[in-house]
Protein backbone atom coordinates (compact mmCIF):
# COMPACT_ATOMS: atom_id res chain seq x y z
CA UNK A 1 0.00 0.00 0.00
CA UNK A 2 1.31 3.43 -0.92
CA UNK A 3 1.59 5.46 2.27
CA UNK A 4 0.72 9.14 1.97
CA UNK A 5 -0.96 9.39 5.37
CA UNK A 6 -1.76 9.53 8.05
CA UNK A 7 -5.27 10.35 6.87
CA UNK A 8 -8.15 11.74 8.92
CA UNK A 9 -10.73 9.49 7.26
CA UNK A 10 -11.05 6.42 5.07
CA UNK A 11 -14.30 5.53 3.29
CA UNK A 12 -14.58 2.01 1.85
CA UNK A 13 -16.99 -0.41 0.22
CA UNK A 14 -14.84 -3.55 0.03
CA UNK A 15 -15.72 -6.91 -1.41
CA UNK A 16 -17.06 -9.11 1.38
CA UNK A 17 -14.03 -11.39 1.55
CA UNK A 18 -11.68 -8.37 1.75
CA UNK A 19 -13.52 -6.57 4.56
CA UNK A 20 -11.14 -7.31 7.42
CA UNK A 21 -8.06 -6.66 5.28
CA UNK A 22 -9.62 -3.34 4.28
CA UNK A 23 -10.16 -2.45 7.95
CA UNK A 24 -6.53 -3.27 8.78
CA UNK A 25 -5.22 -1.26 5.80
CA UNK A 26 -7.51 1.64 6.75
CA UNK A 27 -6.17 1.53 10.30
CA UNK A 28 -2.62 1.70 8.94
CA UNK A 29 -3.61 4.63 6.69
CA UNK A 30 -5.11 6.63 9.56
CA UNK A 31 -2.37 5.80 12.04
CA UNK A 32 -2.88 6.24 15.77
CA UNK A 33 -5.05 9.31 15.23
CA UNK A 34 -7.84 9.50 17.85
CA UNK A 35 -9.80 11.88 15.60
CA UNK A 36 -9.64 9.68 12.50
CA UNK A 37 -12.66 7.71 11.30
CA UNK A 38 -13.04 4.67 9.09
CA UNK A 39 -16.43 4.48 7.37
CA UNK A 40 -17.04 1.08 5.82
CA UNK A 41 -20.02 -0.64 4.20
CA UNK A 42 -20.32 -4.29 5.27
CA UNK A 43 -23.04 -6.87 5.90
CA UNK A 44 -24.81 -6.18 9.20
CA UNK A 45 -23.68 -9.52 10.66
CA UNK A 46 -20.07 -9.16 9.47
CA UNK A 47 -18.54 -9.14 12.96
CA UNK A 48 -20.64 -12.12 14.13
CA UNK A 49 -18.17 -14.52 12.51
CA UNK A 50 -15.85 -15.99 15.19
CA UNK A 51 -12.57 -15.53 13.30
CA UNK A 52 -13.35 -11.94 12.25
CA UNK A 53 -14.53 -11.18 15.80
CA UNK A 54 -11.18 -12.38 17.22
CA UNK A 55 -9.25 -10.19 14.78
CA UNK A 56 -11.46 -7.20 15.60
CA UNK A 57 -10.94 -7.83 19.32
CA UNK A 58 -7.16 -7.51 18.85
CA UNK A 59 -7.25 -4.33 16.76
CA UNK A 60 -6.98 -0.88 18.42
CA UNK A 61 -10.35 0.23 16.99
CA UNK A 62 -13.97 0.21 18.07
CA UNK A 63 -17.34 0.59 16.35
CA UNK A 64 -18.60 4.05 17.24
CA UNK A 65 -21.81 3.84 15.21
CA UNK A 66 -23.65 1.39 12.97
CA UNK A 67 -26.19 2.65 10.44
CA UNK A 68 -28.36 -0.22 9.22
CA UNK A 69 -29.39 0.61 5.70
CA UNK A 70 -31.42 -2.41 4.65
CA UNK A 71 -31.36 -5.16 2.07
CA UNK A 72 -31.30 -3.39 -1.26
CA UNK A 73 -29.04 -4.61 -4.00
CA UNK A 74 -28.21 -2.49 -7.01
CA UNK A 75 -26.66 -4.84 -9.53
CA UNK A 76 -26.48 -3.68 -13.13
CA UNK A 77 -28.83 -0.78 -12.33
CA UNK A 78 -31.65 -3.10 -11.17
CA UNK A 79 -32.99 -2.57 -7.64
CA UNK A 80 -33.79 -5.90 -5.97
CA UNK A 81 -34.07 -7.27 -2.44
CA UNK A 82 -31.28 -9.46 -1.16
CA UNK A 83 -31.24 -11.84 1.77
CA UNK A 84 -28.72 -10.02 3.99
CA UNK A 85 -28.91 -6.53 5.44
CA UNK A 86 -26.06 -4.06 5.08
CA UNK A 87 -24.70 -1.53 7.54
CA UNK A 88 -22.40 1.43 7.39
CA UNK A 89 -19.94 1.07 10.27
CA UNK A 90 -18.10 4.08 11.67
CA UNK A 91 -14.88 2.82 13.26
CA UNK A 92 -12.56 4.89 15.42
CA UNK A 93 -9.08 4.41 16.81
CA UNK A 94 -8.96 3.57 20.48
CA UNK A 95 -5.97 1.72 21.89
CA UNK A 96 -7.00 2.21 25.52
CA UNK A 97 -10.79 1.93 25.36
CA UNK A 98 -12.82 -0.05 27.86
CA UNK A 99 -14.19 -3.47 27.04
CA UNK A 100 -17.72 -2.05 27.24
CA UNK A 101 -16.87 0.52 24.57
CA UNK A 102 -15.10 -2.06 22.40
CA UNK A 103 -17.99 -4.52 22.29
CA UNK A 104 -21.06 -2.27 22.47
CA UNK A 105 -22.07 0.40 20.00
CA UNK A 106 -24.98 2.59 18.94
CA UNK A 107 -27.12 1.34 16.06
CA UNK A 108 -29.44 3.50 13.98
CA UNK A 109 -31.83 1.99 11.47
CA UNK A 110 -32.67 3.78 8.25
CA UNK A 111 -34.94 2.74 5.43
CA UNK A 112 -33.83 3.81 1.99
CA UNK A 113 -36.09 3.31 -1.00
Amino acid sequence: MLSLGPFDAVIANPMFHMGMECIVQSLLATGPNPKAVIVILLPTDYFDNASRYRIYADLPIYIDLELRIGRWSYLNGVKTLKRESDSIFVLKYGATISEDQKFAHRTLMRRFE
